[in-house]
């Protein structure tokens, strides 16, 4: 999945609404695909659950745990504000505003769009290690499960 980000330049200052418009919708599709990506964290983390509370992993699986939680709330915090979002361009796109009142949306579209990147990079590192904890989990039942007769 790619995250759509407004390329480097005036683009922002530039932009018709509808582009604009068109950005945000792509957000909000990446949002839900977020969504999807913590269920199925949750999922994986709830598969292996019996073998990852073992005294050496609790620490990660409680800490990675308390990051899903956040992170499903700063996701779905951000699809409302999304929604929101989509909601002033529709206004926008049928109405005229002054300079001044344009400026101003678009400074709230480049917070959102900073919001919606941070939150994808904190987002790629929680699942590196929701992995690394199942996957070192997983190899270790394997090897258990050879070296038991």
């Amino acid at each position: 999945m790619e995250l759509r980000v407004r390329p480097k330049s005036d683009y922002l200052h530039r932009a018709s609404w509808s582009e604009l418009y068109t950005l945000a919708k792509h957000w909000q599709s990446d949002m839900d695909f977020y969504r999807d990506e913590i269920r199925f964290l949750y999922r994986l983390t709830d598969k292996y659950f019996i073998w990852l509370i073992r005294d050496e992993n609790l620490g990660h699986v409680q800490a990675s745990t308390s990051q899903l939680s956040e992170a499903e709330a700063q996701q779905k915090e951000l699809i409302q504000k999304i929604n929101q979002h989509l909601g002033h361009l529709a206004r926008l796109m049928e109405s005229t505003l002054s300079h001044d009142e344009q400026q101003q949306f678009r400074g709230e579209h480049a917070r959102l769009e900073n919001l919606i990147t941070d939150f994808a990079q904190s987002f790629k590192e929680l699942k590196k290690e929701v992995f690394a904890i199942t996957e070192h989990v997983i190899e270790e039942e394997k090897l258990k499960r050879l070296l038991t007769p």
